[in-house]
């Protein structure tokens, strides 16, 4: 039983001296130096170019959107153009069926009613 008391503590130990070594920085480098407190100027000018960066970021984005918007619709219209151009296509390819089919038909019974008192044999 000692043995495996033994073996325990070796394990936590070195789960803690791993998580130790994580928490130390790498090099032990020195202190970093204090950033200088920025001026009153500093931030007015700060605020300006943030301001002049916002600016031309929300003027790309509505040049983006109008350009993609131009794009959809100019997709959308390519798309209706073919597909009037099929549709018309379709309705002369049925037009010219109907008209070869109307050609084979006989021309004394085209499915009218009867006109007068023929007689027919054919």
């Amino acid at each position: 039983m000692g043995n495996s008391r033994n073996v325990s503590n070796k394990i936590w130990r070195t789960v803690v001296v791993a998580g130790a070594m994580l928490g130390t920085p790498a090099c032990g480098g020195g202190k970093k130096p204090t950033p200088v407190a920025p001026t009153p100027a500093d931030d007015q000018k700060a605020a300006d170019e943030k301001k002049a960066a916002d600016e031309a970021a929300a003027k790309t984005a509505a040049d983006q959107k109008a350009a993609d918007e131009k794009t959809a619709a100019d997709t959308k219209a390519a798309e209706d153009a073919r597909l009037l151009a099929e549709k018309e296509a379709a309705d002369k390819a049925a037009a010219e069926a109907k008209a070869a089919e109307d050609a084979k038909k006989r021309p004394r019974g085209g499915g009218q009613k009867p006109v007068g008192r023929g007689f027919v044999l054919a």
